[in-house]
C-alpha cells in the first residue's frame, strides 16, 4: 500500500473544455499512450460554475458530480433525464459525451467531479460527515480522501498508520484491501465533511 498527500496548493487550475469556466485538477491517470477518443483513464477535479451553461463534451467518459457548495444546480439532458444537486454530498451521475446543460438554483456553486473512461475504469463517488470517528473501506485499487475546504481537519488511522489531512487537501491510497478509520481533530467543531472516492482500472 502507497500513500500520498496531495496539497490543495499544489492542484493544477485549467479552463474547462468548453472554455466557459475554471477547473481545479485534484488528480488525473493518463493513458499509456496518447489516443483521440478519451482524454484521461481518469480524472478528479473541483469546478466552480457561475452561471447557466453547457458542460464539456468527453467521448467515452462517465460523470459523477457532488454539490459542495452552493443552493443547487439543475441538469438538463433532454431526453436522457435530469438531474437535481440541491444538498451539499448529493451526487448525480451522467455520461460526459451527450448534451448537458446546468441551471443554477440561486447563485453560484462548487462541485466536485470524478470522470472515467468507461472503457477501462469504474469507480464510486461518495460524501459523508465526520463528527468523531467514522470508518471507510479500501477495497479498490486507488482510493481518495478529501477534506472540503473550509472544514477542520481529520487524523487518517489505516491499521496503525497516521496521517493528518488539512482542509482543502486529499490522500490517494493506491492498493488497498485494507480499512481505514476517519477521526475529527477538533470534536468540538462543526463536523468535517470528506469526499470519499473508490477507483478501479481494468487496461
Amino acid at each position: 500500500m502507497t500513500f500520498k498527500y496531495l496539497r490543495k496548493k499544489e492542484y493544477i487550475s485549467m479552463p474547462w473544455k468548453n472554455g466557459l469556466g475554471m477547473t481545479t485538477e485534484i488528480a488525473v491517470e493518463p493513458h499509456g499512450s496518447e489516443r483521440d477518443d478519451s482524454p484521461f483513464l481518469w480524472q478528479i477535479s473541483i469546478a466552480g460554475v457561475q452561471e447557466n451553461g453547457p458542460f464539456s463534451h468527453f467521448l467515452n467518459i462517465d460523470r459523477h458530480l457532488m454539490l459542495l457548495e452552493g443552493n443547487g444546480i439543475t441538469l438538463d439532458g433532454g431526453e436522457h433525464g435530469i438531474g437535481m444537486l440541491f444538498e451539499p454530498l448529493q451526487v448525480f451521475n451522467f455520461a460526459g459525451d451527450i448534451d448537458i446543460v446546468g441551471r443554477l438554483s440561486s447563485g453560484p456553486i462548487t462541485d466536485l467531479n470524478l470522470m472515467l473512461d468507461r472503457r477501462f475504469a469504474r469507480g464510486d463517488l461518495s460524501g459523508f460527515e465526520v463528527a468523531g470517528t467514522e470508518r471507510v473501506t479500501l477495497s479498490y485499487q486507488h482510493h481518495f480522501i478529501h477534506v472540503i475546504d473550509g472544514f477542520e481537519g481529520v487524523m487518517v488511522d489505516i491499521e496503525g498508520e497516521y496521517i493528518e489531512l488539512m482542509g482543502g487537501d486529499c490522500l490517494r491510497i493506491d492498493e488497498g484491501n485494507r480499512s481505514a478509520t476517519i477521526t475529527q481533530m477538533n470534536p468540538k467543531s462543526t463536523p468535517t465533511r470528506i469526499v470519499f472516492i473508490s477507483i478501479n482500472v481494468n487496461v
